[in-house]
């Protein structure tokens, strides 16, 4: 489990991601997305590294993201239901 102080900059980080993912910058908002997955396994950056991913024409890796973010939160039906989106769309499966 991380510290206070890890969990905080990893939140910083995310934040930061979320801010370049808004402004179109995505590939610097994956930058910080995984700079804050590594100091905390979040769900909520594993979706937004998704967001990035599949603007960027990644699906390979948007379709880990999704699903490590469903793994971390499988109770959230929003990301399952984003996730069957995407397989379908990419996958051509739900």
């Amino acid at each position: 489990m991380p510290n206070t102080v890890s969990a905080q900059t990893a939140r910083d980080l995310q934040n930061q991601g979320h801010e370049l993912y808004k402004s179109g910058n995505y590939t610097a908002a994956l930058s910080k997305l995984e700079a804050s997955l590594r100091l905390s396994d979040y769900y909520y950056a594993h979706y937004l590294k998704y967001l990035c991913h599949e603007k960027l024409d990644q699906e390979d890796e948007a379709t880990a993201s999704i699903n490590r973010a469903v793994e971390l939160a499988p109770e959230d039906l929003q990301l399952r239901y984003i996730r069957a989106l995407h397989r379908e769309m990419y996958v051509g499966y739900i």
